[in-house]
């Protein structure tokens, strides 16, 4: 009998431990400037999504790691680098954090999607050649934008991973998506 108590605790802790999932954080990510101040925690909540849908981690709250961030006194300057990323996993029962930094969002100037299916269709009707012609000279307006990311192990510092990817739409958050999208599909793989 004390066998069996003995043998059933052990496959119970075994079962836990193969059935638990890493704990993933997630933080704000940094901007060369202020621009778009909401790109950041943009980009943060995309991953913890796509992390979430993925369904091999266990994803925190990316307030609570904000919170422990903003406690410990750390990234005072706006930047976080891994060792500071480390000890805010640490703090908040993290195994990985993703930390990084969007390094361009650019507004291409152009014309407006309504203004150029317009004369692009225009241009069709007066003869298919003119409208694939407009339709490749004149861009649309949008935004164009670059960030990379590190996932850091807590417990060494070390940094996992790590991906950049570039997106353009016309819409700044699905530009944000695609550059997201292309910088942790590796990782998720």
């Amino acid at each position: 009998m004390k066998i069996f108590k003995s043998t059933f605790l052990f496959l119970l802790i075994l079962t836990t431990l193969i059935i638990a999932k890493p704990r993933m954080g997630v933080l704000s990510f940094t901007l060369p400037n202020n621009d778009f101040p909401n790109a950041g925690s943009s980009v943060a909540d995309i991953l913890n999504k796509m992390l979430l849908e993925d369904g091999k981690y266990a994803v925190i709250e990316r307030t609570q790691l904000e919170t422990v961030l903003r406690e410990q006194a750390l990234g005072q300057s706006g930047t976080v680098d891994t060792s500071q990323a480390a000890k805010v996993g640490h703090l908040s029962g993290c195994e990985y954090i993703i930390t990084g930094n969007i390094s361009e969002i650019r507004q291409t100037k152009g014309m407006d999607k309504s203004t150029y299916t317009f004369c692009t269709m225009t241009g069709c009707l007066l003869g298919i050649l003119p409208g694939i012609i407009f339709a490749a000279v004149v861009p649309m307006e949008g935004y164009t934008t670059s960030l990379t990311l590190k996932v850091v192990d807590v417990n060494t510092g070390e940094i996992k991973y790590m991906g950049s990817g570039e997106g353009t739409d016309n819409n700044l958050f699905k530009s944000l998506r695609a550059s997201a999208q292309h910088a942790i599909k590796k990782f998720l793989k």
